[in-house]
């Protein structure tokens, strides 16, 4: 198992990061990614995580969200290696919405829990649209939702499950909801026959 991660760098080639400041780690990490890492390491899978990059949660594409599909679609048989190897892009987690109130910040001064309760706002987004035609349209592409993970009342969702907080802010969720769900998600992958069934 390797770990490939770069806070705040889309993964499809040629599409700069948000923050200028980023940029140039940006292509220089990505480069590196698809022209070493990939061919060296040669795996049977790849799982592609990422956020809803812009944070343009509607079902309507913009020019730099068209800029972006555009790029998954020619970046994509680097990644299978024409259709040698399988990758699995990982649908975005539950958001309230970039901008909003982070639901642990709400927490801060909430009474009530169901205070900071919130509804995705990413259900009916481009990105996720973007995702599941690029699946129907490579049989060796596939998508994989752990909504339900995050957010069990989905499309609800609730800042603390069985008494542990699971937001960390509006994109990402806590260590301890992580270690809280893992048995889950290791069951969701063996499902999908991306690891051994123990």
């Amino acid at each position: 198992l390797s770990v490939a991660i770069v806070a705040g760098c889309p993964w499809p080639l040629g599409v700069d990061a948000a923050q200028p400041e980023r940029r140039e780690l940006c292509r220089t990490s990505r480069s590196d990614f698809y022209d070493r890492l990939v061919p060296t390491l040669d795996p049977d899978v790849i799982l592609v995580a990422s956020n809803i990059y812009g944070g343009n949660m509607t079902e309507v594409m913009d020019d730099d969200d068209r800029a972006l599909a555009a790029a998954a679609q020619r970046s994509l048989p680097r990644l299978t290696g024409d259709g040698q190897r399988r990758v699995v892009l990982i649908e975005p987690i539950p958001t309230a919405g970039f901008g909003s109130e982070s639901p642990l910040a709400c927490l801060d001064t909430a009474t009530f829990t169901e205070q900071c309760r919130f509804t995705d706002a990413s259900q009916g987004s481009w990105y996720r649209s973007l995702l599941r035609r690029l699946d129907e349209g490579d049989d060796a592409v596939s998508t994989l939702s752990i909504e339900r993970l995050v957010c069990p009342l989905a499309p609800v969702c609730d800042p603390m499950v069985a008494g542990k907080v699971v937001f960390f802010d509006d994109a990402h969720i806590t260590a301890a909801w992580s270690e809280a769900i893992s048995d889950d998600l290791a069951t969701l992958l063996a499902g999908a026959g991306l690891i051994p069934v123990h």
